[in-house]
């Protein structure tokens, strides 16, 4: 089993139910008696201290053990609107948390700073509520789409389908105009469109896997009902649309240089996308106005999940993010 099981998720997402605790620091402890790492990572039980103070400690803790990816569990659906004030890092167990576009870093394929491990850069009596990370930068983006917002699980209705499959299409668009020579595989330009609506996976039994060429002609199949107006075939389409309706609350963007992919639907034009020593996932980051960053949220980023950005980069291209 892969060492990220021992990560601290007090309850599942893509799902309607949820551990319900008297105590909001039990989202906490009530699973260091099953966290096999536990006792490792020194976390203790303290009820003089208050969620916020402990949902901190926890993070800073799991992540800097090495685990960057606990970082995809923050997520910002309510936060954004009640105020919330902990760190933009710091996963906020009181509310909702839904499964990443990425999948769970446990089980992705994804691997987007490849054979870049963490690094502790961490400074142990710096500011409590800054988090420092070594990584690159890969670009900015420079425009956005319309949020998908499917709701519920499973199959999408078609009058979000057409337009979401179209924006898609049109920053793909954008992104040949650009020219650039972005991919390291020329297959990459030409199966943009049909694999980031997907987050390039596809379902199975058990799991999810990369998406393959059964993925493909799905989409072509959609496309397909969506012109024929008879609305999508549940039979042929299945596993496309119920990919497409895992993946809600995302935004497609395009960067400067022409990469595609989706993020959080609150990402905005002028943020970064950077990859940590790390990480399964990219992430995108909005700069402050002192040199810190808020974390904005995990992404997919077409043609840069497999490691294909970082491959030969020297280690003296990084820098250290903090991140507030």
């Amino acid at each position: 089993m892969s060492d990220t099981s021992s990560w601290l998720l007090p309850y599942p997402s893509d799902s309607n139910q949820r551990s319900e605790c008297l105590l909001e620091v039990d989202r906490i402890y009530g699973l260091l008696g099953i966290a096999k790492d536990a006792l490792k990572l020194g976390i203790g039980v303290d009820y003089t201290k208050s969620a916020e103070r402990l949902y901190t400690e926890t993070a800073r803790i799991v992540i800097e053990a090495g685990h960057v990816d606990m970082l995809s569990y923050c997520q910002f659906y309510f936060r954004e609107f009640e105020g919330i004030h902990i760190p933009s890092w710091v996963p906020d167990w009181r509310y909702e948390v839904r499964r990443p576009c990425g999948e769970y870093a446990c089980d992705t394929a994804f691997c987007a700073s490849a054979k870049h491990k963490y690094e502790d850069v961490s400074q142990k009596n710096g500011q409590s509520n800054i988090l420092r990370l070594k990584g690159v930068r890969v670009d900015v983006i420079e425009s956005t789409g319309s949020p998908w917002r499917p709701e519920t699980l499973g199959t999408p209705p078609l009058q979000l389908i057409d337009p979401y499959l179209a924006e898609i299409q049109h920053l793909c668009e954008q992104s040949d105009a650009k020219s650039q020579d972005i991919y390291q595989n020329p297959k990459d330009r030409q199966e943009a469109h049909w694999r980031i609506p997907i987050a390039d996976q596809e379902m199975t039994v058990a799991s999810r896997r990369r998406a393959s060429s059964h993925s493909e002609d799905e989409y072509h199949r959609v496309l397909h009902d969506i012109k024929s107006g008879s609305g999508p075939n549940d039979t042929s389409t299945s596993s496309y649309l119920n990919m497409m309706g895992y993946l809600y609350f995302r935004r497609p963007f395009i960067f400067k240089k022409g990469f595609v992919g989706l993020g959080p639907e609150i990402l905005q034009a002028g943020d970064v996308i950077c990859i940590f020593f790390g990480a399964k996932l990219p992430y995108i980051l909005r700069p402050y106005e002192d040199g810190t960053w808020r974390l904005v949220g995990e992404a997919f980023v077409h043609g840069i999940m497999y490691g294909e950005f970082l491959e030969g980069r020297a280690r003296d291209n990084f820098e250290v993010f903090r991140l507030k």
